[in-house]
């Protein structure tokens, strides 16, 4: 607001000086150009008045004896009468004596020979000089009045008198005048405009660099698409606000937000509903906190706001609060969509410094991220100490597969019809230093989050392909697909390679894929997805039913297999008919679709007798085994093979 006033001023000061000059412009030229045209009209009267004295000299060789005497004939008075009246614009005619006496005048009609008339300053002058003597006698602007004073003189040069002129020149001047009328307007008007032109252009492009110069400055410090502070704006603002000392029980609170599945949502309805969901977002933050709070976009769908003096409920219910809001469905062109966040918060202690307390805010993040969809975090001391285990189990990633801390189990699917062993699920596991097992659910985000997990997922397919070979040639080997792995562009070869290398049937091979990856679909995706179905793998869509798009999803895709998740058999154990309805709704479904489906985390027979009585097609859970290591599922496979199947 400063600087745009600043300019305005600059602008109003440039302004009013223009205007300034081209007046002194207008007035200056107007007033050079009336001198200029006067100066011309009194020049053209001398030149007359010169030529009529001369005419006069030359017409009356008498003008010597008058000068001398003041004899005037009858007949030379009425020649000078009928001479004279034809010379328009004579005042006064006056032939005074070598001495200054004035000797005859024509408007009154008479002769004088006293010399009692008072002689003219015209005449002094002329005396005083020895030559003619022109002056201009106006009494107002509007006459042009000139006396001119011609000594008379003989053939020799012996000056005898003078000869006197008034001359009334006005109507000739004026004529002059009306003929250079246009130009005492129009020269003034096109000086000003030579001058405003250039002024106001001038005006304009500085006007316009500097309107220039604020947009680029504050797009330098401002996110384009939501008019929130960028990353480098925040962290010098929030600095200041550091700077400040805290006030009683207050201290400065942060709010870290991440939108759950952003690049899938952005996928799914467009990258138009993407930015405007964003400004939603943002305009949310802006109506939901307060004035003196720091927002910032800190790129992609990461959100920060820092909260000035605040206190520990205060940061906790505002950060309720926007949890809240985004719950609400975003209308955008018709369409309603609900978004949801992870939310991550720290209140500083009174010694932290803004890079610990970003650094504690996106630890509570980051366990807002692993705790699931919609949660708010915030960040105690016992989160901290999660980062050291963090940091360890990433270091035991790097080097896992080298130290022989990364294995691979596998976990058999069952017939459900006949009992027998259709294929394995190839899993990961990971174990410590000390041996202590690591959960997977604690071990993959890190190598996704960390970008550990292409280089994991590709020596754990290579080592399951190595031992599944060796099984029968009708039990398949199913490997879970990272979003992180289906993304890089060396998939689809890096897969052929190893079937080319290994040997490997690659219908014996399936991938199973979760909607998380397809919520992030583009052209690639769509691309090694066909690829890999070319080469002719099979594809089954893992966890269904845990997504709010699998459907849509699964309806647009050419799956081979769909995997009911084990959500189904224990979330809705407790009413056996609503389970019932819901397994069926999804089996049905499959089987239309010529799906082969999969149910996980079978672990009793009347779950296996529900699934079997639905037409589920295989099972895999507890109850059949655990995930077994090389050698006990190559055994188990042996015992299965020799026991009989079940009848149908």
């Amino acid at each position: 607001m400063l600087k745009t006033t600043k300019t305005t001023r600059s602008f109003a000061l440039a302004a009013l000086v223009s205007i300034v000059l081209v007046g002194i412009i207008l007035t200056g030229t107007r007033s050079s150009l009336d001198r200029t045209i006067n100066a011309a009209i009194a020049s053209e009267s001398l030149t007359h008045v010169r030529h009529l004295t001369r005419q006069i000299q030359e017409s009356f060789p008498e003008l010597d004896r008058i000068a001398r005497d003041g004899l005037v004939k009858v007949e030379t008075r009425r020649r000078l009468q009928q001479q004279l009246v034809f010379a328009s614009g004579l005042v006064q005619l006056k032939v005074y004596s070598a001495d200054g006496l004035l000797r005859y005048v024509h408007d009154q009609k008479r002769w004088l020979a006293d010399g009692s008339q008072r002689s003219s300053e015209a005449l002094q002058d002329s005396r005083a000089s020895g030559h003619e003597v022109y002056k201009r006698l106006d009494a107002d602007p509007g006459t042009v009045l000139i006396r001119a004073v011609e000594p008379l003189a003989t053939e020799t040069q012996k000056r005898f008198g003078y000869l006197e002129i008034t001359f009334d020149h006005s109507d000739n001047g004026n004529i002059f005048r009306d003929g250079f009328r246009w130009m005492i307007f129009a020269l003034p008007l096109l000086m000003a405009l030579a001058y405003l032109g250039p002024t106001l252009g001038w005006l304009y492009l500085k006007s316009r660099n500097q309107r220039a110069e604020a947009r680029l400055r504050h797009m330098a410090r401002r996110d384009s698409l939501t008019g929130l502070m960028n990353r480098a704006t925040f962290t010098a603002e929030a600095e200041a606000a550091f700077a400040e000392p805290p006030r009683p029980l207050h201290n400065h609170g942060i709010i870290l937000i991440d939108v759950d599945q952003f690049r899938g949502f952005n996928a799914a309805h467009g990258h138009e509903l993407g930015d405007a969901y964003l400004q939603h977002l943002a305009e949310t933050l802006r109506s939901h906190l307060r004035k003196e709070d720091l927002i910032a976009r800190l790129g992609g769908d990461e959100f920060a706001a820092l909260l000035p003096h605040v206190l520990p409920d205060e940061l906790q219910s505002a950060a309720n609060r926007l949890r809240a809001e985004l719950r609400r469905p975003f209308q955008h062109e018709g369409k309603a969509v609900a978004g949801r966040a992870r939310i991550g918060t720290c209140l500083a202690t009174p010694n932290d410094t803004l890079d610990e307390l970003l650094k504690s805010a996106d630890i509570a993040l980051t366990h807002a991220k692993r705790n699931g969809t919609d949660q708010v975090v915030a960040f105690t001391e016992g989160l901290d100490s999660c980062r050291g285990r963090c940091e360890q189990i990433e270091s035991t990633l790097r080097y896992a597969w080298d130290t022989g801390r990364a294995h691979m189990v596998y976990q058999p699917v069952i017939d459900a019809k006949t009992q027998k062993i259709k294929g394995f699920e190839a899993l990961m596991r990971l174990t410590s230093e000390d041996g202590t097992p690591i959960s997977p659910a604690e071990f993959i985000p890190i190598a996704e989050q960390t970008g550990q997990i292409c280089d994991l997922g590709r020596r754990a397919m290579e080592e399951a392909m190595r031992v599944a070979r060796d099984w029968p040639e009708d039990v398949f080997l199913a490997i879970n697909l990272s979003p992180a792995q289906f993304r890089d562009e060396s998939l689809v070869e890096e897969v052929r390679w190893l079937i080319d290398s290994l040997d490997f049937p690659a219908h014996r091979l399936e991938f199973e894929i979760t909607e998380g990856l397809l919520l992030e679909e583009d052209a690639r995706v769509q691309s090694q997805f066909k690829a890999l179905k070319a080469m002719g793998i099979s594809m089954a869509m893992d966890d269904f039913g845990t997504g709010f798009s699998s459907l849509s999803y699964l309806l647009a895709h050419d799956f081979d297999k769909l995997k009911i998740d084990r959500s189904f058999l224990t979330g809705l154990a407790d009413d056996v008919t609503r389970q019932r309805k819901v397994l069926k709704s999804i089996i049905d479904l499959g089987q239309q679709l010529g799906l082969v489906i999969t149910t996980e985390g079978v672990e009793t027979t009347d779950q296996i007798d529900l699934l079997t009585h639905l037409g589920c097609d295989l099972l895999q859970g507890f109850y059949f085994s655990k995930p077994l290591p090389e050698e006990d599922a190559h055994a188990l496979l042996l015992d299965d093979r020799d026991s009989p199947a079940l009848q149908a």
